[in-house]
């Protein structure tokens, strides 16, 4: 993630999803790296009124880097939250274990389908 400044990318990418979310929508950020954590500190759906927003942004640059990427504990998470998502959007520069895209599948199935989707 450090090469081509993809952190400060990565940052700027939420910033303006999260800005552009409806006040209707519900949402939750995961961050993983060497460990998974919640931006706003709890692990359920918050709907995305201009409060919500500006409290989740404001840990945004709190995001750092760890010494490895493993999505794996944050999909978990984010699959174990009631009631299931709709989607779950995936940003990632892409160097995981190739076994994390089956057990993501298998996830997904589990949930009813739920699409991943995966920004790199």
């Amino acid at each position: 993630m450090e090469a081509d400044n993809r952190i400060a990318r990565l940052k700027q990418e939420i910033r303006a999803t999260v800005d552009n979310l409806a006040e209707t929508a519900e949402f939750v950020i995961y961050t993983f790296s060497d460990e998974s954590r919640v931006l706003g500190g709890k692990a359920e759906w918050r709907q995305a009124s201009a409060a919500t927003r500006r409290r989740v942004l404001a840990e945004v640059d709190s995001i750092v880097l760890g010494p490895s990427t493993q999505p794996l504990p944050a999909f978990e998470g984010v699959f174990a939250i009631r009631p299931r998502p709709d989607a779950v959007y995936f940003m990632t520069d892409g160097q995981f274990e190739e076994t994390v895209v089956e057990r993501v599948a298998i996830m997904s199935r589990s949930a009813g389908g739920v699409p991943v989707h995966c920004i790199c």
